[in-house]
């Protein structure tokens, strides 16, 4: 396998476990996420950009904060499964 063929395996594989934790969860942050997952931040929101962009997943509201910024939560966007 080569290494291109190699990253991309990788990043579909995190795509996949990504989907089917916001799937599970219902809703959750990317922090969430990257804890559950361990991956890191960046990963994360490099991933959710596209999943967003296919219309797989959707930013639907704002979470609650204890101090910091607020997260936004992820939510399954059905139309990207049409």
């Amino acid at each position: 396998m080569t290494e291109k063929n190699s990253k991309f395996a990788i990043t579909k594989s995190n795509r996949k476990k990504i989907l089917h934790l916001i799937w599970k969860r219902e809703a959750i942050s990317r922090a969430d996420i990257a804890k559950l997952l361990d991956l890191t931040p960046a990963t994360i929101s490099a991933n959710v950009v596209e999943l967003v962009k296919q219309k797989f997943v959707r930013m639907e509201k704002i979470g609650d904060s204890s101090g910091g910024r607020k997260p936004i939560i992820l939510e399954i966007d059905g139309r990207g499964l049409l």
